[in-house]
């Protein structure tokens, strides 16, 4: 007659040859994805927070990065009417939004060539915007671009084109105190760019617009061009043309191809002439 078994040996039986769950492959990629993610967001953090101790709060440019800089100069010593400072002002903004960031806007005015270096009405980076919720100032950032640079941006241009009329029109003194205040100190490796809002009509000691458009070969020979010497370094020009009723005579082919040789001579690309 068998003994019954007791519960203990029982237990003990149930026991021998029993394995631990195998942990699947799947769970092993799973979790080493999730180390990859981990690793990849703190690197991002961490760099970004190396960026943003290398940005300047005042302007936004960061240290040892401008990529681009744009001088807008605004010649206001007309009056510019209300539909062609609006469209100037919309096409302005349109450029400068599309700046890659860290990129540096300066916005002059031309005025008489004093003792010192004109100053900007505006000089600041495109700060860009936050485009990650990875930002823990997400909101701070969309607005430090919003208000604090696009908006002082525009109101910049407001006042530059608001300014009152002048005597004098100084467009070459001015394109050479403004440029060499832009573009002197930055680096080879960075794009420059020119933006004139101006109907081009210089008036001032060294040349005149205003009753004639004189040979260009002449003014160049002449007392007045070492006033307008500047080298622009092979920056892009473009020119948003106002158009004044009363200098139609004067406002036409002539006028253009005077601004295309001096642009050439002091090492500017003219690469556009749009009439508003």
């Amino acid at each position: 007659m068998r003994k019954r078994k007791t519960r203990k040996s029982r237990r003990q039986n149930s026991g021998r040859g029993s394995r631990k769950p195998k942990t699947s492959i799947s769970t092993y990629f799973i979790l080493f994805f999730a180390v990859v993610i981990i690793m990849g967001i703190a690197m991002f953090v961490t760099s970004n927070n190396q960026e943003i101790a290398r940005v300047s709060k005042d302007t936004f440019c960061e240290k040892g990065n401008l990529p681009q800089v744009i001088m807008v100069l605004v010649d206001a010593t007309e009056t510019i009417d209300p539909v062609q400072s609006e469209r100037a002002i919309s096409a302005l903004m349109r450029e400068v939004e599309n700046s890659p960031k860290r990129a540096r806007i300066d916005v002059f005015y031309t005025r008489p060539q004093g003792k010192t270096l004109v100053q900007p009405l505006f000089s600041k980076c495109n700060p860009g915007l936050a485009k990650s919720g990875i930002y823990s100032d997400a909101a701070a950032a969309t607005k430090r671009f919003s208000e604090d640079y696009v908006d002082a941006l525009e109101d910049a241009f407001s006042e530059a084109i608001g300014q009152k009329p002048a005597n004098t029109s100084p467009i070459l003194e001015s394109i050479r105190a403004a440029s060499t205040r832009s573009f002197s100190r930055v680096p080879n490796t960075t794009e420059r760019r020119i933006i004139l809002i101006s109907d081009m009509l210089q008036h001032s000691d060294i040349e005149s617009h205003y009753k004639q458009i004189g040979n260009f070969r002449e003014f160049k020979a002449s007392s007045g061009w070492p006033k307008a010497i500047v080298d622009l370094g092979n920056s892009e020009v473009r020119i948003m043309y106002i158009t004044r009723s009363k200098a139609r005579k004067l406002q036409g082919r002539e006028h253009q191809a005077w601004w295309e040789s001096y642009f050439l001579a002091v090492h500017g690309r003219l690469i556009g002439m749009e009439s508003y």
